[in-house]
């Protein structure tokens, strides 16, 4: 959860300057932390569950992330 930095370093590295200037912010701050949950939803919505599980725990809510993965874990037992 402490590896924000790294995705940071990733996506700068990749030249994604949307995702760049997205992690390059304060996820500590309420405004930042529900802009994150907000793409999690969406990416659920999607069904991208491992980004909306990162997502999710970049907002600090593991909860949520763990929901989402054991979700994801059902769906191949099925």
């Amino acid at each position: 959860m402490k590896k924000k930095a790294v995705l940071w370093g990733l996506f700068r590295s990749q030249r994604d300057e949307k995702m760049t200037v997205f992690f390059k912010n304060n996820f500590s701050e309420e405004r930042w932390r529900k802009a994150a949950l907000k793409n999690a939803f969406s990416l659920l919505g999607k069904q991208r569950f491992q980004q909306a599980a990162a997502f999710f725990l970049l907002a600090g809510s593991l909860k949520d992330a763990v929901e989402v993965r054991k979700h994801t874990h059902s769906l191949f037992l099925v």
